[in-house]
């Protein structure tokens, strides 16, 4: 051990992602839902953001100019606890951080897939989100992630998952 960092206690630190070409390194918070920036330097913090859910996963662009975060579980669509869910009123959540401000710039919602059942894909809305990868021209982000299925079910009068669906 070279280093120890203090943070608050039952803060969950789990993404950890480095600016390239800098001394800078962002930590996620996910249990009090915050982004930490600090100099490898000394270790020192330099800025935090509030955010909300479980932001858990980091990257960081070539430039060092944008910070993607996931939030790791997705947010409770409306009416998602009775037969009728709006899957077009939320998803997955990114948000892209301007790294210099500490300030969101975006939130870019990740919504239903209404795509047919297969062995091997099906519909739903992407949840458990990890972390970020980007294109090389950053173009693209993507972001490996779990579907649910939440339009099916008993309670919502369709199948639910069979054995070569889950």
């Amino acid at each position: 051990v070279i280093a120890t960092i203090n943070l608050p206690r039952a803060s969950r630190p789990h993404g950890i992602s480095f600016a390239p070409g800098s001394d800078v390194f962002y930590v996620a918070l996910e249990a009090s839902a915050q982004v930490r920036k600090f100099l490898a330097t000394d270790n020192r913090q330099t800025a935090s953001l509030q955010l909300s859910g479980r932001p858990r996963h980091l990257s960081v662009s070539e430039n060092g100019g944008k910070l993607y975060v996931t939030n790791f579980i997705t947010p409770s669509l409306p009416g998602e606890s009775t037969a009728n869910v709006d899957v077009l009123g939320g998803g997955g959540e990114l948000v892209v951080v301007n790294a210099a401000s500490m300030t969101v710039d975006s939130t870019i919602t990740l919504g239903y897939s209404s795509r047919s059942v297969s062995e091997s894909a099906g519909p739903g809305i992407p949840n458990y989100l990890n972390a970020p990868v980007l294109s090389n021209d950053e173009a693209y982000v993507y972001i490996p992630s779990k579907q649910d299925n939440i339009l099916a079910g008993a309670l919502r009068g369709e199948p639910g998952i069979t054995f070569d669906q889950t």
